[in-house]
């Protein structure tokens, strides 16, 4: 993953393994918050926020911060969403040990929502969401009671205010 210029300039290299092909085995999802110039990227090893403005990087969550085993091969962070305002970010983390533990009962991760800043971490969820572009939208999987079966049902996203 390069971060560049539109002319082609001032490539910055952020990290070998991220891209955006779900089915590349190295990806965990990019996301660029245009108004602001920022890419929030994620890997399995963590949550990271470029600024093309500042040319720099922050990590906004890693194994350490989130207590992962060093050792656990599906420890990581997914799919990072910015808020409509591009002040908040959704994302989705996971480890064996919270299986293990019975905190999650499949493979499925829980999603957090953080200021851009990385100073909280809000669990939010522990089901896949399908966010819409225009990110008030997605559409979560439910359990019917009566029936078992698993039904898509849309949901409004309340990102956090100040």
């Amino acid at each position: 993953l390069y971060a560049v210029e539109p002319d082609g300039s001032d490539r910055v290299r952020l990290d070998e393994a991220v891209t955006d092909d779900p089915g590349d085995g190295g990806s965990n999802g990019v996301a660029f918050a245009a108004a602001r110039g920022r890419l929030a990227y994620a890997t399995a090893d963590g949550l990271y926020v470029y600024d093309r403005a500042a040319k720099s990087e922050r990590v906004i969550a890693n194994r350490a911060t989130f207590g992962f085993p060093p050792d656990d091969p599906m420890a990581g962070f997914q799919g990072p969403v910015w808020s409509p305002d591009e002040r908040f970010l959704l994302f989705a983390a996971t480890t064996k040990d919270w299986m293990r533990r019975g905190i999650l009962s499949t493979d499925m991760a829980f999603l957090f929502v953080t200021p851009v800043d990385g100073t909280q971490w809000r669990a939010i969820s522990d089901k896949a969401l399908d966010v819409a572009p225009d990110k008030v939208w997605a559409i979560e999987p439910r359990r019917e009671p009566e029936t078992g079966r698993e039904s898509p049902t849309l949901v409004s996203l309340i990102w956090p205010t100040p």
